[in-house]
């Protein structure tokens, strides 16, 4: 079942050529493959474009001690 999508445009709706799940360094990748072959795509990511790394400390300043010696 083909699933439509309204266009970046707007212009109307678009058939896409492939669904890429996950917006990680290797669907990015696979994204990059699929637009040098001229097809059709989105890439479908749960996390806020900005979201840092899993287990990366959470951002903000951070307050750092004088090294004493």
């Amino acid at each position: 079942m083909a699933r439509q999508l309204g266009g970046a445009s707007g212009a109307g709706d678009e058939l896409l050529d492939v669904v890429v799940i996950g917006g990680s360094q290797a669907g990015l990748a696979m994204a990059w493959h699929l637009a040098r072959q001229h097809l059709r795509f989105v890439v479908l990511e749960a996390a806020s474009p900005a979201a840092p790394p899993p287990g990366s400390p959470p951002p903000g300043p951070r307050l750092r001690r004088p090294h004493a010696g």
